[in-house]
C-alpha cells in the first residue's frame, strides 16, 4: 500500500494507492470527512474498500482531504469545512424545524467549494486524470461539501458518494443539477440516525429523483455511521465504473 501526503489547493491530502511506482490511475476518488473529525479520519476505508473489491487496486488512488478549519478553539479536536452552530442545530432537530436548513448556505461553504475545485485541479494534474474521471464523496458535512462541489462546477465529475448526509444550499443544488450531465449517485443513510436525521438523507435522495435522475440508495439499521456492508456496496459501486 502507497501512503503519501499532498498539498493541492491549499488542502492537506492523504493519498492512498496500491499501483506501482510510476502508475497512473484510472480514476481518483475524494473522500471528505464529516464536522469535528480528525483530517485523517477516512483514510482506512481505502484499504478497507481495496480488501472488499481487490479490483479496485489497479484503477483507483484515493484522496482524503482534511477540512481547512481548526476547531481547538472549540475543545473539539478536529477539523471542519464550514463552521456549523450546534446549538442552532440540536435546536432545529428538537423542535422539528430542521427542514429549516435546506435554505441554508452556510457561511465558509463558498471558501470550501473553491478550495475543493482548486484541489481537484491540481490532484488531476499531477495524476494524469481527467475531471470527468473523478468521484467526489465523503461523509455527514462532507458529503455535503462533496456534493456543492460536484453539481456546481464546471467540470462534470464522473460519480458521486454521500454518506449519511443532507441539504443545504438548495436552490443551487436544484440549478445545479438540471446544468449538470447524467452523474451516477451512490448514496447510504441509517435510519436511526440522531444527528442527521434519516429524513434528511431522503430529502437529498428527492433532489435527483425528482428531476428524472437514479441514485444507489442504501438504508441501514444504525445510527450516524459508515457499515461494513454500505462498504461492500460502494466498493461495487466504484468497481462498475471501469
Amino acid at each position: 500500500m502507497n501512503d503519501s501526503i499532498k498539498h493541492w489547493g491549499g488542502l492537506t491530502c492523504q493519498v492512498v494507492d496500491a499501483l506501482p511506482a510510476g502508475t497512473s490511475p484510472k480514476w481518483l476518488v475524494f473522500l471528505a470527512h464529516g464536522f469535528g473529525a480528525p483530517g485523517n479520519d477516512l483514510v482506512p476505508l481505502g484499504e478497507a474498500l481495496f480488501e472488499s473489491e481487490p479490483a479496485l487496486k489497479e484503477t483507483v488512488r484515493f484522496v482524503f482531504p482534511a477540512a481547512p478549519l481548526s476547531l481547538e478553539d472549540q475543545g473539539i479536536p478536529g477539523r471542519a469545512w464550514w463552521p456549523l452552530n450546534l446549538a442552532k442545530l440540536q435546536s432545529q432537530l428538537a423542535s422539528g424545524k430542521f427542514e429549516d436548513v435546506r435554505n441554508e448556505k452556510p457561511p465558509g461553504l463558498l471558501a470550501a467549494r473553491t478550495s475543493l475545485h482548486a484541489m481537484i485541479r491540481e490532484a488531476c494534474i499531477e495524476s494524469g486524470v481527467m475531471p470527468a474521471n473523478c468521484i467526489l464523496g465523503g461523509f455527514s458535512q462532507g458529503a455535503m461539501v462533496m456534493m456543492d462541489a460536484a453539481v456546481l462546477s464546471s467540470d462534470p465529475v464522473g460519480g458521486l458518494v454521500l454518506l449519511s448526509g443532507a441539504v443545504v444550499n438548495e436552490a443551487d443544488w436544484k440549478k445545479g443539477i438540471e446544468q449538470q450531465p447524467l452523474i451516477p449517485v451512490f448514496q447510504s443513510h441509517g435510519r436511526y440516525d440522531m444527528v442527521l436525521p434519516y429524513l434528511a438523507g431522503g430529502w437529498l435522495r428527492d433532489l435527483w429523483t425528482a428531476q428524472g435522475r437514479t441514485v444507489e440508495f442504501i438504508s441501514f439499521d444504525d445510527g450516524h455511521t459508515i457499515p461494513w456492508p454500505v462498504l461492500k456496496s460502494l466498493g461495487k459501486f466504484l468497481s462498475q465504473r471501469g
